[in-house]
């Protein structure tokens, strides 16, 4: 790669690299030059944010407030739907919506123009109703009902094509790397489980669960501990010949030495935060999301560009749907209203943005007390650059009038919007891509079925 090659190419080549399964890393490739990517990434901190609501979120989440939607989404819905006494009621210019009444705080932030919703969003590799998908004339995603499968095509934004290598968040940390010179990684992570989203070719997240250590007791200064850290330390220095203990120890290495210098730099936050978050498993999540954005300057990443992700688990609502749902979005929007308030309190509201993905929707008929595995739900975007209280894209309507209903007993929704216009727009907003560089960062809108106009679908200013 030459030095004032564009890095539209330097991304078709990754992703590409990504869709074939192509093991080796991108830094074979060479390195973009600083001045191409400073001339166009955004000035500042710069951050996004994704909650991934794990095992497929209901679409109750949001619901149309008018009477011929309301009875038909009641007909389908029975008792796995909302009484329509109990929706929060808000308006969107001429069409009116209910969220769902576990998210009173959500509803506050929708009415202050920090939250937009997207409606009917799903995985697809091209514009897909219910006859090309019955007639399988349209070109569809993997495994279409699939958690595993759907979590990484979504997460990866590749056509998925092979062995999949790589998520979006983790191309663009690959674009950043040559040029990237904090200790921490780009992509930072608050949860437990592995995510795709963030894992690229060359680069790698790190995980932050609120307390730094590796190993326990590797932090602590008592003398029997600091044998254990000698002993530590000993194992990695050593120069080994197996490839695999070569790796690992270098690895290893890494990490200790990031955990020591995470530990220190949470001790020097630009300010103290008088937000008090939720003490829940999501609210900790974003606590911690919040904890290092307040350390940005002593982590080194002040004045560039950072990817936060947070799993959420369940959402895989066979059973129980009314109940499990509540507490979820209960939980969910007590700590986005928390969020929210702390990225005030550090004047980064207009700077970060934040949204939900999920495996897919959920079936309008379900099984006893639950629903099943669908394919579009309804997603959420939060941020002070988000053009907020709307709604984007098209509402189902759960009647058999609408081509994106199939009503075949189960009541699937099959999607309007595709995730990865929905990335792309985020990412656009996030390191100021250019239509065709979002084309090979999101190589399933650049089959020829997606105008650039579908590209940036407008909820971000």
């Amino acid at each position: 790669m030459q030095q004032n090659q564009s890095r539209r190419e330097f991304l078709r080549r990754c992703t590409t690299l990504g869709v074939l399964g192509v093991a080796s890393s991108y830094t074979t490739l060479g390195a973009l030059s600083a001045p191409v990517l400073a001339a166009s990434r955004p000035n500042g901190y710069r951050a996004m944010v994704c909650i991934y609501l794990v095992g497929g979120n209901d679409c109750n989440i949001l619901i149309k407030d008018e009477d011929d939607h309301f009875d038909a989404y009641q007909d389908q819905r029975g008792d796995r739907g909302l009484d329509r006494n109990t929706l929060l009621k808000v308006d969107s210019g001429a069409e009116k919506y209910g969220i769902h009444p576990a998210m009173e705080e959500v509803k506050d932030l929708y009415n202050d123009g920090k939250v937009a919703f997207l409606a009917n969003v799903g995985s697809l590799k091209q514009p897909t109703n219910v006859a090309s998908y019955v007639a399988r004339t349209a070109n569809l995603p993997p495994k279409l009902f699939s958690h595993i499968t759907q979590k990484d095509f979504i997460r990866a934004g590749l056509p998925f094509e092979g062995e999949q290598r790589s998520g979006w968040a983790g191309r663009i940390a690959d674009l950043y790397n040559d040029t990237w010179s904090a200790q921490i990684p780009f992509n930072l992570s608050t949860s437990i489980t592995n995510n795709v989203w963030q894992q690229g070719q060359d680069t790698n997240p790190y995980g932050f669960g609120g307390v730094v250590h590796i190993v326990n007791g590797y932090q602590n200064l008592v003398p029997v501990q600091n044998e254990r850290r000698m002993a530590i330390e000993s194992s990695y220095s050593h120069q080994y010949d197996n490839p695999l203990l070569k790796e690992f120890a270098r690895k290893f290495k890494t990490s200790l030495s990031q955990s020591d210098f995470v530990r220190d730099a949470l001790r020097s936050p630009i300010q103290t935060l008088t937000t008090q978050f939720p003490s829940t498993r999501v609210g900790r999540g974003l606590k911690n999301i919040a904890t290092l954005i307040n350390c940005r300057r002593s982590l080194g990443v002040e004045h560039t560009q950072q990817a936060f992700y947070y799993g959420m688990e369940g959402y895989d609502t066979h059973t129980a749907l009314g109940s499990s749902q509540a507490s979820n979005l209960k939980q969910l929007s007590q700590a986005l209203k928390a969020f929210n308030d702390a990225l005030t309190e550090m004047g980064l509201e207009d700077d970060v943005v934040t949204f939900t993905n999920s495996d897919f929707g959920r079936t309008s008929v379900g099984n006893f007390s639950g629903s099943d595995h669908g394919w579009g739900g309804h997603q959420l975007v939060m941020g002070g650059s988000v053009n907020g209280s709307k709604v984007y894209g098209t509402m189902p309507q759960f009647s058999g009038d609408d081509p994106q209903y199939w009503d075949n007993g189960r009541g699937i929704l099959v999607p309007t919007t595709s995730h990865d216009q929905m990335s792309s727009t985020i990412a656009k907003w996030f390191g100021g891509f250019s239509n065709s560089e979002l084309r090979d960062l999101f190589p399933n809108l650049n089959n020829g079925f997606w105008s650039d106009r579908d590209l940036d679908l407008g909820f971000m200013s």
